[in-house]
């Protein structure tokens, strides 16, 4: 039986923001890996997810168990852990490997919890904590959930304390706390995992890699600055001039002030010669 065609990773992004399937676009990120792949069986693995414990939808009972329930399931019945081993795994990042493995980084972890939550209609919103994703349900007494953890709840106190290092210290940090904790769009979801993806490859020097996420994430983003740049520098390595020096021109018209700006215009001025010569 022939696998049923799905929407592009474009048509999937196109979308209202409230109408974005973080699951399906996660999905489509993966066929970059893994060109075979049927998103629809990772779906109905999150559908039968949510069918195994049918109480927690149930808006009556109090949500403290109704999350206990999510928790107990996802990490105690199907044991869905953070991996610590090898967290820089490409693997980590697809999510279809995240559910056949049952391991994964905070972002993709978070995407399953999300997923299977929403499906039981908790009210559950995604939160780009710095170097942690992380969970928080909505309302005036949030909690906040670390997926990577094992559904760990977090307090303000433990938030200030995971911030302190990366900002100056516990006083800092109680100031930009509020801004650290809040919701993120779906569209943001889907970006913070091509930047994870983007860094590994980096690292890695893979640019044919590195440019393919670079792209996703210009589709998702036409105007992500920092995207354009990234993928103006892969283009160059990769000696497609033209490219190149219209990304980067794109960058400074986007970011004219950036610490990096100087630089990036005298990478124009010296693909200006390259890029011009094929028009």
């Amino acid at each position: 039986m022939p696998k049923p065609s799905i929407p592009s990773f474009e048509t999937l992004v196109s979308r209202p923001d409230e109408g974005l399937d973080v699951a399906r676009v996660a999905l489509s990120l993966a066929t970059d890996a893994y060109p075979d792949l049927d998103p629809g069986v990772y779906l109905a693995w999150l559908d039968a997810a949510a069918h195994a414990i049918p109480d927690a939808s149930d808006r009556r009972m109090p949500l403290p168990e109704r999350l206990a329930m999510l928790d107990h399931h996802l990490f105690e019945v199907e044991r869905f852990t953070g991996n610590r081993d090898d967290y820089f795994d490409p693997r980590n990042s697809f999510l279809n490997d995240v559910i056949e493995r049952r391991t994964g980084i905070p972002i993709t972890l978070s995407v399953v919890y999300l997923e299977v939550g929403w499906r039981l209609g908790l009210p559950l919103v995604p939160v780009s904590f710095p170097a942690h994703f992380l969970v928080a349900t909505t309302g005036a007494r949030r909690v906040f959930i670390d997926p990577f953890n094992r559904g760990t709840r977090l307090a303000s106190a433990d938030l200030v304390t995971r911030l302190a290092p990366m900002v100056g210290g516990r006083e800092q940090a109680r100031r930009v706390l509020p801004h650290a904790i809040a919701s993120v769009s779906r569209r943001e979801v889907a970006m913070r995992i091509l930047r994870n993806l983007a860094q590994i490859y980096i690292g890695r020097q893979d640019d044919s890699r590195t440019l393919v996420v670079s792209n996703r994430m210009v589709a998702l983003d036409p105007n992500d600055a920092p995207a354009l740049r990234e993928r103006g520098h892969v283009l160059a390595r990769l000696e497609c001039h033209q490219a190149a020096w219209h990304d980067y021109r794109h960058y400074l018209r986007l970011a004219p002030f950036a610490e990096d700006a100087e630089d990036i215009r005298a990478r124009v001025e010296r693909l200006r010669p390259l890029a011009t010569r094929l028009n």
